[in-house]
């Protein structure tokens, strides 16, 4: 899915070291690239505080990108 951070903190780990890549903080997305090109994450992400997010599914992203193609 395409998630929305709402609140709290996440961090964002690529490679296989696992190290910390980005920070994902309130307003961030994330997810939607690997969904739309329909593989795998390439990435993990963690919650580093408690954290609320808004996930879009496959179905709804597709939809909302068909509506609004810019």
């Amino acid at each position: 899915g395409l998630y929305i951070v709402l609140a709290g903190a996440l961090a964002e780990h690529a490679g296989v070291a696992s190290r910390r890549s980005r920070r994902l903080s309130i307003g961030d997305v994330f997810g939607g690239a690997a969904l739309l090109a329909g593989r795998p994450a390439e990435v993990d992400v963690v919650a580093e505080s408690k954290a609320w997010l808004m996930m879009l599914g496959e179905n709804r992203l597709r939809r909302l990108v068909a509506a609004h193609p810019r």
